[in-house]
């Protein structure tokens, strides 16, 4: 049997209470306990008159703390007595206060919302990230910027959730937004001014599948058409062609010079820093598209006019072809349908998209088409078409 170990218990030589203080005498030494918000508070001197003075000290912080809680507001009184409640027996109310302090106060000083901002999208420039994303930045970080009037420190996730809650009406959109708050945050983290991320705890909204929507063939000859056809808008025709006959990115065409496009070698080059992976790229050009492109052909300058004429051009387009709406990367969708269709080879697609691998060509890009539509999708001239079919 293991042996059993008398606790040692310590004797004193003395014991007595002094202005509500134990005070226990021992040998060469005096030890003083006063008990005081659920806590134990001691003290050992070598002599009584020291101990006493410490008693008498540390009864007078005890007594002028006591005191100071009736300088209260009202308003801090009931506010301290719902800190208390929502507490319980868990912690204490400075504890609170301490863990607040320690997680909440920025490392190296406040620093208001809008100086953080400038100091992110700065950072942003230096690193090279494209216009636009720094305009993205800007707008959407911006709108959240105004609504929160106060140092970046204080800002927490019940503020970010609140804002998604007001600012984002579907779950993709609440997801990016997100995102950008979470980058955001970040930033300043990492730089010492605030101690913790407070979109790091926010979670991703559900997002449900949705089927992968593309232009019907009778609706791409009637966009097509609507667009030539139309005096004022004509020249977005290239704009519209590239993006069925070559799936190049809405900002891919925006950037496009007409001394990319090689029609002897029928080849469009997306420079890398156009291109999203920032990687340069060649995408062959099928006859139909050539046919598209050529009446618009000059040696040098932008193929597609500035960005504000392309969308006013939509809803005239969509209106005279009768398209009820417009798809967003509908155009891009459309062309990895047709080409995996007719093609049958998703590497030769994906590399055409300037995707890495098959994972994002199937995820997004396909939808399925009959091989006869492929065929005569890619069959697609300009010529008149009757737009009330």
């Amino acid at each position: 049997m293991p042996k059993r170990r008398n606790k040692h218990i310590k004797s004193y030589d003395e014991v007595f209470n002094f202005k509500g203080a134990i005070v226990r005498h021992r040998g060469k030494s005096y030890q003083a306990e006063i008990n005081y918000g659920n806590k134990r508070i001691r003290k050992t001197e070598k002599t009584i008159d020291e101990i006493k003075t410490w008693i008498g000290v540390k009864q007078n912080e005890i007594t002028n703390a006591g005191v100071s809680s009736f300088r209260l507001s009202e308003k801090q009184r009931i506010d301290a007595a719902e800190a208390v409640n929502l507490l319980g027996d868990s912690t204490s109310l400075t504890e609170a206060a301490m863990f607040w302090i320690k997680h909440h106060k920025p490392v190296v000083g406040a620093m208001s919302m809008p100086e953080l901002l400038d100091l992110y999208i700065a950072n942003k420039k230096k690193l090279n990230r494209r216009p636009a994303t720094i305009q993205e930045l800007q707008l959407e970080l911006g709108k959240f910027v105004r609504n929160h009037n106060k140092p970046a420190s204080h800002i927490t996730m019940m503020d970010l959730d609140k804002w998604l809650d007001e600012s984002t009406r579907t779950p993709v959109r609440r997801n990016k937004v997100k995102r950008l708050l979470h980058g955001f945050f970040s930033f300043a983290r990492k730089q010492g001014l605030i101690a913790l991320n407070p979109a790091a705890e926010l979670e991703n909204a559900a997002v449900d599948e949705k089927a992968t929507e593309i232009y019907a063939l009778a609706e791409v000859e009637r966009m097509l058409d609507a667009a030539k056809s139309d005096a004022l808008y004509s020249k977005t025709v290239p704009y519209y062609a590239i993006g069925l006959f070559a799936g190049l990115r809405p900002s891919e065409i925006q950037s496009l010079d007409w001394r990319l496009i090689d029609f002897e070698g029928k080849l469009i080059k997306v420079l890398s820093e156009t291109a999203k992976r920032r990687r340069n790229r060649y995408v062959r050009m099928s006859d139909n598209l050539i046919e598209w492109l050529l009446p618009f052909r000059m040696d040098s300058g932008k193929v597609a006019p500035l960005y504000p004429t392309i969308l006013r051009s939509r809803d005239k387009i969509l209106e005279t072809a009768k398209i009820g709406k417009w798809i967003p990367d509908g155009m891009r969708h459309t062309f990895g349908s047709m080409h995996l269709a007719a093609y049958q080879d998703a590497a030769k697609t994906a590399a055409e998209m300037g995707q890495i691998g098959t994972a994002v060509l199937y995820q997004h890009y396909r939808e399925l088409v009959k091989p006869d539509d492929a065929k005569r999708f890619w069959e697609i001239m300009p010529k008149a078409i009757d737009v009330t079919q």
